[in-house]
């Protein structure tokens, strides 16, 4: 269910982090399109890794970067589509960007100290993803 896939992303992210922190080692992340667990990856192994993406102003920039930036389908992902008959195009309905919010609040619950925002700003942005 949800929860595993929570555990897999934070489990990749993980690696990542260990991979670039502790081994000295350089990363390419890249799934299959690119567009969702690409994004879920990156940014929270950069989360994990940079203290200033903890902050406000840092996890802001981290989101315009990795997500906005970079092609994130925020509507196709929320299904919500203008031009379908009943404003909802499920073959493309995934909550992408919303198991990467539940994966930070994970991080945050554990390490409450090392966040410069809490949940207020994270429930913000999933009901901006749902309303774009």
């Amino acid at each position: 269910g949800w929860m595993n896939h929570v555990y897999k992303i934070m489990t990749g992210a993980n690696k990542i982090a260990h991979c670039v922190a502790n081994e000295n080692l350089s990363v390419l992340v890249h799934c299959s399109d690119g567009w969702d667990r690409t994004a879920q990856l990156t940014s929270l192994s950069m989360l994990l890794l940079d203290e200033y993406y903890r902050t406000f102003v840092g996890f802001i920039v981290l989101i315009e970067k990795e997500w906005i930036s970079f092609g994130h389908k925020f509507a196709d992902r929320s299904g919500c589509v203008d031009g379908v008959a009943d404003g909802w195009k499920d073959d493309e309905r995934s909550p992408v960007f919303q198991l990467f919010l539940d994966c930070v609040h994970q991080c945050l619950v554990q390490f409450p100290n090392s966040f410069e925002f809490n949940q207020n700003l994270l429930l913000f942005l999933m009901e901006y993803a749902h309303c774009g």
